[in-house]
């Protein structure tokens, strides 16, 4: 669940990257029809490629555990956190490649700032990813996270950036937002009840969605209405309510990560 969380962060990034590049040379136009294609290709790759689940009746066990991955408050926690995070995301992209405009970089030129923003972020989150997964100290790199994405967006919105400010800044974004993408569906399917896991994951993804409606529709509506500054005020107080409501988190418990563990747990179990 990490690695599909640090995917979908991979991905983002890839996008901001290669669209100006897309945009030089099939414009907006081409742009859409490319997202178009990519959708029946990911149609097809449902279709022909994943395998059908195994059907398993649960029957009230399974009913328990579904109410349980619904109303879990860590799993409500984790919830929250990843509704904010997308809310943050797209509404703080309304009005940040026009800011770049603004400082001289074209639209074309643009991942000029991104791609290198991007690469230093992954470099600077995979020792944050190992530390809190072979340490099992999710909680502190979490926090940590988190509170990243306050200062930045307190920042954006304190300041006026020229372009090599702007560039520092995305790239402690793109750490915070890369680390989080990752630690959150992982959490979600450590906490998660084994027969709830995919009402959880769904719950999970379904929100985080939702924030994405949110996050456009809001970064818009407050662009225009108030301006850059107050997008980012916004992004930096949805952000101190997730700070605030991640405090109070209980990190999993360390998982069975290997055959050598698992035998271990069943030898022990069986001197017991």
């Amino acid at each position: 669940m990490a690695m599909i969380g640090s995917t979908i962060g991979l991905t983002f990034a890839v996008s901001l990257i290669g669209a100006p590049v897309l945009y030089r040379w099939i414009g907006m136009g081409g742009l859409f029809a490319l997202t178009g294609c990519l959708c029946l290709a990911a149609i097809a790759v449902v279709k022909y490629l994943v395998p059908d689940p195994t059907s398993v009746s649960a029957g009230r066990k399974g009913e328990r555990a579904t109410r349980e991955s619904i109303l879990h408050p860590e799993l409500l926690r984790l919830n929250l956190g990843i509704f904010v995070l997308h809310i943050v995301l797209y509404g703080m992209f309304v009005v940040v490649p026009p800011m770049l405009v603004t400082t001289g970089l074209a639209i074309t030129e643009h991942w000029k700032l991104y791609l290198p923003a991007v690469l230093g972020s992954f470099i600077l989150m995979v020792p944050l990813i190992f530390y809190a997964d072979r340490r099992n100290r999710p909680k502190p790199v979490f926090i940590g996270a988190v509170a990243l994405l306050v200062a930045v967006e307190a920042a954006l919105a304190a300041m006026q950036a020229g372009l090599v400010g702007l560039g520092l800044l995305m790239l402690a974004f793109f750490v915070a937002f890369n680390a989080l993408e990752a630690l959150l569906p992982s959490l979600v399917s450590r906490i998660a009840p084994a027969q709830g896991r995919g009402v959880a994951i769904g719950v999970y993804n379904t929100t985080q969605t939702i924030g994405v409606f949110v996050g456009g529709v809001l970064g818009g509506w407050l662009a225009e209405h108030y301006g850059a500054r107050a997008v980012f005020a916004t992004c930096s107080l949805l952000s101190v309510l997730w700070l605030v409501a991640a405090l109070g988190m209980r990190p999993p418990g360390r998982p069975v990560n290997d055959l050598s563990s698992l035998t271990f747990s069943i030898e022990s179990g069986v001197n017991l």
